[in-house]
């Protein structure tokens, strides 16, 4: 019984996750990166267009991943040990590490555009 309501709550957490995802999608609401997060008030009104479409792209991918980690945790609670349990763990793995290649590989490509926009102004 408690399998099925911690497989639920995770089931409810990657739809949020997905939810989010869909709302950087389209654009709309807080983007929730670290680097708008953490900005200033005064920081956010000035900051680029093409640095928020950026921030945009870059959570919904982010939080699409997750929201699919999750959703395969949620299976995973309800599968019995089985040749497909290993295989859904070892998917789970790998998009670990995919979630974490692609954060520190757009977090370098998001300080290049930055470098790049400032440039741009100095000029």
């Amino acid at each position: 019984m408690g399998g099925i309501i911690v497989s639920a709550l995770l089931g409810v957490f990657a739809i949020v996750l997905f939810l989010i995802a869909y709302r950087h999608h389209k654009e709309k609401g807080v983007i929730l990166t670290n680097a708008w997060l953490l900005a200033s008030e005064k920081e956010r009104e000035s900051m680029d267009e093409r640095i928020k479409k950026y921030e945009y792209q870059v959570a919904r991918n982010c939080y699409l991943m997750l929201g699919a980690l999750f959703s395969l945790i949620a299976v995973t609670t309800q599968l019995e040990i089985s040749p497909l349990f290993y295989f859904v763990w070892a998917i789970k793995v790998l998009l670990l590490v995919i979630i974490c290649i692609y954060a520190i590989a757009q977090y370098k490509i998001g300080e290049k555009l930055r470098e790049s926009i400032k440039s741009e102004h100095i000029i």
